[in-house]
């Protein structure tokens, strides 16, 4: 059967991104496939699987091959989750093919001024061992961009750009994970935004032309539009939640360890979090992140009274019921920022603040200790503490807060596909 759209990630594990715009697809009689590369991250072999009504197929039944793939499937759109290798090489294979490609964007994103910084913050997660163990699978991917490149003209495979990218790979990861240099291959036809901030970011950072970037806000906030409208109509919604809830950002996973961070030293800042909420009354509710891999942490929160572990839950209603949301730089925030819920950024020694997004729009309280972290319970506890300031930023950097991204993307998407 073929497949009119194809969904590309690094694994199922994402595969939430998809769900409410396969639906749409499928609605309108289209067929969609998502290929993904799970087996090279840990995730079991499996082919022809339905996760969450999406059909799943993972790139090993391809030969591991990305050009091969399209060649077999030959969809109408692709659409891409990130702008890493294999993603430069849909887009430069697709080009030639005639299959459109758009860049779905779905998480908070580096500022223009804060490139370099994000650059050696990734970097310093990938030690020579882990570079070096690397070498494989990137000889594998120079070829397949060669591969990609001449499929237009057999002189492409000089296209100084590829040699550039890969050189840079080498010795900054961060760098072009960051965004710091712009290709041509990093350009999907299309590119689908949050917000008219992220728009300017596509046009001055990434080289996308300003007919090439829709603003479609942000569709993970769908659910929490929905949710806040009834928390707000509900009858019952009277009296407080008594919980807090601290976004861990994935800094520590054992896979890619942040310089700086552990798992234990988490473990010693939400350990302090928890017992200064329990002073006032509040349960801490440690929300992991979905592609965390923790041991250490885990065991230390769960044998914490006050801590209550989750790693899959309904996120608009945690977020909802909330008190206060806590964290450094997760997307997750931007829920608590749209429905105007009281976020506090912490940066406590020894894990200082490492990406500043949410800090530098003034989004948050900002607390540099736990004696800063329990003057603010305090102060919210007596009705002393006012966090209006985040909104004032917040509809720019969000976007449209209506409910209706997903339906915005699954319209284009559709489109697209006849």
């Amino acid at each position: 059967m073929p497949v009119d759209v194809l969904y590309f990630d690094y694994w199922t594990r994402g595969i939430r991104h998809f769900t409410k715009i396969d639906i749409d697809v499928k609605a309108c009689g289209l067929n969609s496939l998502l290929v993904h590369l799970g087996s090279q991250r840990g995730e079991p072999l499996q082919n022809d699987q339905i996760i969450s009504g999406v059909k799943c197929i993972d790139l090993a039944f391809y030969d591991n091959d990305l050009v091969e793939m399209l060649m077999a499937e030959r969809p109408k759109v692709v659409l891409l989750l990130n702008n890493q290798t294999e993603d430069k090489i849909i887009i430069r294979a697709c080009r030639h093919f005639g299959i459109k490609t758009i860049f779905l964007m779905h998480g908070v994103l580096t500022p223009q001024d804060k490139l370099d910084e994000t650059a050696k913050l990734v970097d310093s997660a990938f030690g020579v061992t882990d570079r070096m163990s690397r070498i494989p699978k990137y000889l594998r991917l120079f070829r397949q961009y060669l591969n990609a490149a001449i499929l237009a003209r057999l002189r492409d495979v000089l296209d100084y750009e590829i040699y550039l990218y890969f050189a840079r790979q080498a010795l900054s990861p961060g760098g072009n994970l960051a965004g710091r240099w712009k290709y041509r291959d990093s350009c999907a036809d299309l590119a689908l935004v949050y917000s008219e901030d992220d728009k300017q970011l596509f046009c001055s950072c990434f080289g996308y032309r300003e007919d090439q970037i829709n603003v479609v806000g942000n569709y993970n906030l769908d659910d929490m539009h929905a949710v806040h409208q009834r928390h707000l109509t509900s009858a019952s919604k009277g009296g407080s939640s008594k919980y807090l809830v601290y976004v861990e950002n994935g800094f520590s996973d054992p896979k890619y360890t942040v310089t700086g961070w552990t798992e234990d030293l988490v473990a010693d800042e939400v350990e302090g979090l928890a017992d200064i909420c329990g002073e006032f009354g509040y349960k801490l509710i440690l929300k992991l992140h979905p592609s965390s891999d923790y041991s250490t942490l885990v065991e230390r929160a769960t044998d914490h009274a006050n801590i209550e572990t989750v790693l899959h839950c309904d996120l608009a209603e945690l977020i909802a019921g909330a008190d206060f949301v806590v964290g450094q730089s997760s997307s997750v925030l931007m829920m608590a920022v749209a429905v105007r819920k009281p976020v506090v950024i912490l940066d406590l020694p020894p894990l200082e603040l490492k990406i500043t997004t949410y800090a530098d729009r003034k989004m948050g309280v900002l607390v540099k200790s736990l004696d800063e972290f329990r003057t603010v319970l305090c102060e919210a506890h007596d009705g002393r503490l006012s966090f209006s300031g985040q909104s004032e930023v917040a509809e720019r950097f969000i976007g449209p807060f209506d409910g209706k991204a997903s339906s915005r993307i699954s319209d284009i998407v559709i489109s697209l596909s006849r």
